[in-house]
């Protein structure tokens, strides 16, 4: 079924639109983040080395001289560091089988949009698996600076489980760096560990929190974070984290689609997104880890 050119961009436009609808419905750690539109593949940015700057000390003076200063003298200078860094965009791309015209005929909508909704979500999930790379210093904080952790016990152990200490550390380490933390990024097991330690284990000593959490059976915000479940997150790990100030996420091509037409044998979709994510101030993310069995 040949189409003229005016009918492939019509087709587009509705398949851009299904794109775009399912991209909403899908979580992604990107709307968390700073997204940033930039017109240039080549990326340069600056990465902190830290939160606090440290005041000046001298020989046989350990306190803050720029906190009590004597009339007429020169202030001190404090100074923050930075790292410079190149990053390139990366290519986000995945398409579709060759769907015959016989199956778009019988019923175009329902096929399209299944496979149109199970694209988007593998880009969302590549970008999301980035980021949270990014954030977390290679998921494991091995680069970047992150503040990281052990887990007093596994969350998931029979006993010795401390999951609110392991947060409450996490949160002060980030705060002693001069950030606030909002996020709780979990994964499935996590996630699953706190509801249980919550409601269960801990239940009898907060039974009115306990007893709401039974009923609606969602934690959505624990200990001032919001929190967010997600299978990007690593097995073993989870990150306490400001993520709109850790992360900016430079978007070079926005989530786009074509239909690639073979005529009088069918059509397949292809989609695509570009971009980049950096993590700017490492000491807004605090990864905890050993956190499972």
């Amino acid at each position: 079924m040949p189409d003229a050119a005016g009918q492939a961009e019509i087709r587009d436009l509705f398949i851009n639109r299904l794109l775009k609808g399912f991209a909403d419905e899908v979580l992604k750690f990107k709307q968390l983040v700073t997204v940033t539109p930039t017109s240039a593949r080549e990326i340069r940015w600056v990465q902190k080395t830290a939160g606090f700057l440290a005041g000046v000390t001298t020989t046989g003076m350990t306190t803050n001289i720029g906190a009590n200063m004597s009339h007429l003298s020169l202030p001190s200078v404090i100074r923050q560091s930075f790292t410079r860094n190149t990053s390139y965009v990366r290519e986000f791309m995945h398409e579709t089988p060759l769907i015959s015209d016989q199956d778009v005929k019988d019923n175009m909508v329902g096929l399209l949009a299944v496979h149109v909704r199970d694209l988007v979500r593998k880009i969302a999930y590549d970008v999301n698996t980035h980021i949270w790379d990014i954030l977390t210093g290679n998921r494991d904080g091995s680069t970047a600076n992150v503040l990281s952790g052990n887990s007093t016990a596994a969350w998931d152990a029979a006993s010795g489980v401390k999951i609110v200490t392991d947060i409450e550390r996490g949160k002060e380490e980030i705060r002693e760096q001069n950030y606030n933390p909002t996020h709780l990024l979990l994964s499935p097991r996590d996630y699953a560990s706190l509801v249980i330690e919550l409601t269960e284990t801990k239940g009898t000593a907060t039974p009115n929190f306990a007893s709401q959490k039974v009923e609606n059976g969602v934690i959505s915000e624990v200990l001032g974070l919001t929190v967010v479940v997600s299978q990007s997150v690593t097995a073993d790990y989870a990150a306490i984290c400001n993520p709109s100030e850790a992360v900016t996420y430079y978007e070079f091509t926005g989530l786009n689609s074509r239909t690639i037409e073979e005529p009088m044998i069918g059509v397949k979709i292809r989609a695509k997104e570009e971009g980049i994510a950096t993590n700017s101030d490492p000491n807004a993310v605090y990864l905890i880890k050993n956190t499972q069995t």
